[in-house]
């Protein structure tokens, strides 16, 4: 066993140094990521610490629910993990004063989770989704710490993988003690991977236990629009259309800017806004943007300004900036859905080839705007299948049609306005999904609390 995990933790290892690089701010609070930790009260024997490993953004929402029933139990303590900054960022703000420790996730080699180990000193894990950590896993075997994963799913890609090296995949498994999965395929999956029935638990996808927000009123909606540079200050007979970019994954940003000109050549006045899955990648996209002909407003850039910090909003040179604002990049975390409000069309990301995974919808549909999705969502197929069997949406077979698909939502008033209706519709509709780990794990708790 020790020998897989010591295979597993070196195949993966370039693979985490080269995402780590990848994203900018990967050296800001490199201390928490060598264990470098400040000591927290010793609580063994008084109340039970659970550790619980959020690996990035995408997962702060699904965990929302979760923490706000764990957090004012008085017989638990929490320590939270994440893999990278934006995520951490998000967590520190919110939960950081009502929890034992908010911290960057240790680099997953012996002496680092030995330190981080150390410190939390946990009784419990809980991971939402299934994160590469196995040297933490191993050693939540070794201490005989029960290993609970929430949330969790397995790509086709993902299956082919562990299902082609079983050895490594029976020891990676062990240590779970129980895994909520979103749906009957992913059970399937991961009993034929050698999980046994009585641990799987179908549970649905967190990120759909929210309710759908209240629309922004016609003069809040304006005054967005021009704060973006979208519009001049003067009142216009017409607004632009926005597009709008929702989690894009690499080369996705590029088709945004092929089917903006594509409207424009038939002359539709559509902006775009882009907000990329990863605010990290921002350093590559602005200088990706720098060179594009259109008038660009970076976020982060134009806040800087508003607060007198900073005059530079423009990522363009001055000779080539118009009067208004071509596209938005929203380069920061926490605003999406006031954007997702601006938008009269969405594109959900990570849903193009290559990528395979796609992007949850649940954020668009909370706020009744209608999305298209490319060909590949395989880490929500459940999710988007029900949502374009209610009408909630539209989705292309390839780029083509995907490229066509946001053309007729642009160019279609009512065609937009019933899927964005559906979309809430649909969503109104989903269970509350979080209830089900959560009473499962209360129970639990109920029977372990020291």
């Amino acid at each position: 066993m020790k020998l897989s995990f010591l295979a597993l933790r070196w195949i993966s290892l370039p693979i985490k140094i080269f995402s780590l690089l990848l994203f900018a701010g990967w050296w800001k609070h490199f201390h928490q990521r060598c264990g470098l930790l400040e000591p927290l009260p010793d609580v063994s024997g008084t109340v039970m610490r659970i550790w619980i490993h959020v690996p990035s953004i995408g997962e702060v929402d699904a965990v929302d629910a979760l923490l706000k029933r764990l957090i004012p139990n008085e017989s638990i303590s929490i320590a939270i993990t994440t893999e990278h900054h934006a995520s951490y960022s998000v967590l520190a703000e919110k939960y950081s004063s009502s929890v034992a420790l908010v911290t960057l996730v240790p680099f997953d080699f012996p002496f680092f989770i030995k330190r981080t180990w150390g410190v939390i000193k946990p009784d419990w894990i809980i991971s939402v989704h299934q994160a590469a950590l196995f040297e933490l896993w191993h050693y939540a075997s070794i201490k005989k710490v029960p290993v609970t994963l929430i949330n969790s799913s397995l790509s086709t890609l993902e299956f082919r993988i562990l299902a082609a090296l079983p050895i490594f995949t029976r020891h990676l498994v062990a240590p779970f003690e129980r895994i909520y999965v979103r749906s009957s395929r992913d059970r399937e999956r991961f009993f034929r991977l050698g999980v046994s029935r009585d641990k799987l638990i179908v549970a649905g996808n967190l990120k759909s236990d929210m309710q759908p927000y209240p629309s922004l009123a016609q003069d809040e909606r304006y005054e967005l629009l021009r704060e973006a540079g979208f519009i001049d200050r003067e009142p216009q007979d017409q607004e632009p259309l926005v597009l709008m970019g929702i989690s894009t994954w690499s080369g996705e940003e590029r088709f945004l800017l092929h089917v903006m000109k594509d409207l424009r050549e038939q002359g539709v006045d559509v902006r775009l806004i882009l907000a990329p899955r990863f605010p990290e990648r921002r350093m590559l996209l602005k200088f990706a943007l720098r060179f594009s002909k259109y008038s660009v407003a970076v976020h982060s850039q134009r806040n800087r300004a508003k607060f007198g910090l900073d005059t530079a909003c423009r990522a363009t040179l001055p000779s080539r900036m118009t009067k208004t604002t071509d596209v938005y990049f929203l380069d920061v975390t926490g605003e999406l859905v006031k954007f997702l409000q601006m938008a009269d069309v969405g594109f959900v990301g990570n849903s193009l080839p290559p990528h395979r995974k796609g992007q949850n919808p649940f954020e668009a549909a909370a706020v009744g705007l209608p999305i298209v999705v490319g060909p590949n969502s395989e880490d929500f197929h459940s999710d988007y299948e029900s949502l374009l069997e209610s009408g909630g949406g539209l989705k292309g077979e390839d780029l083509m049609s995907t490229r066509d698909a946001i053309i007729q939502l642009i160019k279609k008033r009512n065609v937009r306005e019933q899927i964005g209706f559906e979309a809430r519709e649909w969503l109104e509709k989903k269970s509350a999904d979080s209830e089900v780990i959560i009473r499962n794990i209360e129970e639990t708790l109920s029977t372990r609390v020291l």
